[in-house]
């Protein structure tokens, strides 16, 4: 079984496609995973999820999110 990949590591033009063919969050959950250090329950649960990792617009938070720019966020998980 392929392992899924880090939402916020995603191309863009995969993200486009998604939008495109009317994919929803439980598509997104299905096919991607949250950051390892990340604890927020369904992270990527749109609306109710963490708000920097669903900012899927080409500028977003999405593909700012790291251990470095998490770490200061209440559910970033301590190694």
């Amino acid at each position: 079984m392929k392992s899924k990949q880090f939402f916020h590591e995603a191309p863009q033009s995969d993200i486009d496609t998604l939008v495109a063919n009317k994919g929803t969050w439980g598509d997104i959950m299905e096919k991607y995973k949250q950051p390892d250090w990340c604890s927020y329950p369904n992270a990527l649960e749109g609306v109710m999820g963490c708000s920097s990792l669903t900012d899927f617009s080409p500028d977003g938070f999405r593909c700012k999110v790291s251990e470095s720019f998490c770490k200061t966020c209440e559910m970033f998980k301590v190694k």
